[in-house]
């Protein structure tokens, strides 16, 4: 209104719609009305601009909170974490709390990894037990063997192995099978499906103590599902210990046998962790090369231990759900199943203290801090940035 009559240079008096307005402002200061009044709008526009941009700022901050708080699953990725806790939360986690995994129990991302976990060992189980009963095949020779006929009793055919060399196989299905599950599984729960790797992975401070047990027990549990379920394929009734691929001795003692096991699953740890475990080994070789070389290492462990028996049978489990799951589906556990959880426990020990001694990194940080107290400091350090930025 005031710049339309100073554009007219009227005064005294302005029309809004039908109602008549006297005007204050005398007709010469017509030009310092309107300076006022579009002063007032810049001004006006200026704070909702500034606000929008302390809003815009914090909402940054917040979403970059977010992204830098991750949680380290133990496994060959890291997940972004769905909601933050509280900042004061943050500063008050202690090595202890962070360790023992306090915060996760809190959430439901730890719950459904430990159902992947399930159901990842329960299906490799099984097809666990499906390559070995394939691999070691007998099948009949083509022209041997005759049905009964005229009084004449049947002849049975000549058997052969179906694969010349079933260790071999062994060997390469595990590996192929292993870096396909690690694939699938990685993202989701970190591609543990092995107790071996869960307990090497807590006492190196890459997954908590919670999480551990928890995978645990669904590893075990999903080892005696997988070889239930495969009992049930083949014949409740005929399964038999060879047919459930029972871990067992061949001509080794109990001693030999824990030794194997132990030195097995160390070269599986030394692998695995020094491609997968490490953050910046596996930012050198990727998501896709430390799968694969894992499930190479363990085809290469049941190669090289083929000829450590002179009798057919044994293989080192290197997993104590793999082993465990078709005695306790059979109902018949051997006495020396202990090999199969000490060897390897003894083994993730040793790891452990090399791992922590001189890590991979060594020679970059000269020392080791467990990767869930780096994700914590990461996430402090984030609250604290947003709190600065707000």
């Amino acid at each position: 209104v005031l710049r339309g009559e100073a554009a007219r240079g009227g005064g005294g008096a302005s029309r809004v719609g039908a109602m008549e307005v006297e005007n204050p402002v005398a007709p010469m200061a017509g030009r310092d009305a309107t300076a006022d009044v579009e002063s007032w709008g810049a001004g006006r526009s200026a704070s909702a601009g500034d606000g929008l941009r302390r809003r815009d700022r914090r909402s940054r901050s917040a979403r970059s909170a977010d992204e830098a708080s991750e949680d380290f699953k133990g496994g060959l990725v890291q997940l972004p974490k769905g909601r933050r806790a509280p900042e004061a939360q943050l500063r008050r986690a202690s090595t202890a709390a962070v360790l023992c995994g306090v915060r996760e129990m809190r959430g439901v991302a730890v719950y459904r990894a430990t159902l992947i976990e399930f159901v990842c060992t329960t299906i490799f189980v099984y097809l666990h037990l499906g390559i070995v009963a394939t691999a070691t095949a007998q099948v009949p020779v083509p022209g041997t063997g005759r049905p009964a006929s005229d009084g004449q009793p049947a002849v049975p055919p000549t058997m052969q192995p179906m694969f010349q060399s079933p260790p071999l196989v062994i060997a390469v299905a595990h590996a192929i099978g292993l870096a396909l599950f690690i694939f699938a599984s990685a993202a989701p729960s970190g591609g543990h499906f092995n107790p071996t790797i869960t307990m090497a992975t807590a006492m190196t401070g890459h997954t908590s103590w919670f999480r551990c047990l928890l995978y645990f027990i669904a590893q075990t549990v999903g080892a005696i599902v997988g070889s239930a379920l495969y009992r049930e394929s083949i014949g409740w009734d005929a399964a038999t210990p060879q047919s459930m691929a029972v871990c067992s001795l061949g001509s080794l003692t109990s001693e030999g046998a824990f030794v194997a096991e132990m030195m097995f699953t160390f070269a599986l740890l030394f692998i695995a962790f020094g491609i997968a475990f490490e953050p910046r080994q596996g930012q050198l070789f990727g998501p896709i090369a430390a799968p694969a070389f894992i499930g190479v290492q363990l085809g290469l462990n049941l190669f090289a231990s083929a000829g450590l028996s002179s009798m057919p049978g044994y293989a080192p489990g290197m997993n104590w759900a793999i082993c465990m799951g078709p005695a306790i589906a059979l109902g018949d556990v051997p006495s020396h199943s202990w090999i199969y959880f000490v060897g390897p426990f003894v083994a993730s020990l040793l790891h452990a203290a090399l791992f922590i001694a001189a890590p991979p990194h060594h020679a970059i940080t000269g020392c080791f801090t467990p990767p869930l107290m780096l994700q914590e400091r990461e996430r402090e350090d984030a609250a604290d940035g947003s709190g600065r930025s707000d």
